[in-house]
């Protein structure tokens, strides 16, 4: 018996962030929306009562690979499973590319928990299956139902909204290890950002007024992340990815979370033209085109 589930890497439409809490977590809103790129998870019956759990061409170190083995876990103990008694293998693929870096480790615990708890019998509704997903990793209760959502707190509150029409998308990322390249990372974006004054920092508020309209050159002037002045004044470069972007034919670009991903939207179609002529530039980058999608698909 083989069971099946298809999850997807996400963009951050917008991220905005407030005060710390009183649990020490950063409260958090951000608008998510789901790419076509993505990973497949596949449950089988093992050939030992252990759990084997593999993901093709990521070694065993892999954060995501990490993010997938502490969703099964999470699972087997909500359901009182000992995992050295599970007897099922868990093998992942994920045609992600460039984009690997775009969500890949909340994008897995979504269609595992799906695809384990299908394959066990366990028959958690899907809110059941996005509570236990938002304990394993941030924004990994997103991964359950994809779409476009808003995330809260530090990412596991879920409020669903209106789908938007599908629209191109280029993920692009420096090509080479470059100074501070290390540091482009959330926990860094972080501390830089708490030195900032809290009034040069973006809402999600006016995006969340426009979204209803489903006109993405209507959306585009509201995107905005609270890390992107930051990342673009210590890393150039990531700012200059952003400019190039939008000189190859994205009506809008910008920067992904906590970095080093820049995400830039055209017209649907011209995904794989602008691609080419980022790559076609010169410039030192990866890029891979994909789309947007409305819905999860399985």
């Amino acid at each position: 018996m083989t069971t099946s589930a298809r999850g997807h890497a996400n963009i951050h439409l917008s991220l905005d962030l407030g005060a710390v809490r009183a649990d020490g977590l950063r409260e958090v809103r951000t608008v998510l929306q789901a790419l076509e790129l993505g990973v497949r998870v596949t449950v089988s019956d093992g050939e030992h009562e252990g759990t084997d759990l593999t993901w093709a061409g990521r070694g065993n170190a892999d954060p995501a690979l990490d993010s997938a083995r502490r969703a099964a876990l999470r699972l087997f103990d909500e359901a009182g499973i000992w995992p050295g008694e599970a007897g099922v293998k868990i093998h992942i693929t994920d045609d992600l590319g460039v984009a690997g870096r775009v969500g890949a480790r909340s994008a897995v615990v979504g269609p595992l928990l799906r695809a384990l708890d299908q394959h066990l019998g366990l028959g958690h509704s899907l809110e059941a299956l996005e509570k236990l997903a938002g304990t394993v990793v941030a924004e990994g209760a997103f991964s359950v139902r994809n779409g476009t959502s808003l995330a809260q707190g530090p990412g596991e509150a879920i409020t669903r909204l209106p789908s938007l029409p599908i629209i191109g998308v280029v993920i692009a990322e420096p090509r080479f290890p470059y100074l501070g390249a290390d540091r482009t990372d959330t926990a860094f974006a972080f501390y830089d950002l708490a030195r900032r004054p809290r009034a040069v920092r973006p809402s999600t508020d006016p995006l969340l007024g426009v979204l209803p309209r489903r006109d993405w050159h209507r959306i585009a002037p509201m995107l905005s992340n609270a890390f992107e002045p930051v990342l673009f004044d210590l890393f150039p470069m990531l700012a200059g990815i952003s400019l190039l972007l939008r000189e190859c034919g994205c009506f809008t670009a910008h920067l992904d979370g906590g970095g080093p991903c820049i995400y830039g939207l055209c017209d649907v179609g011209s995904e794989v033209k602008v691609a080419r002529h980022l790559l076609d530039s010169g410039a030192a980058v990866r890029a891979v085109p994909t789309r947007t999608i409305a819905e999860r698909e399985t």
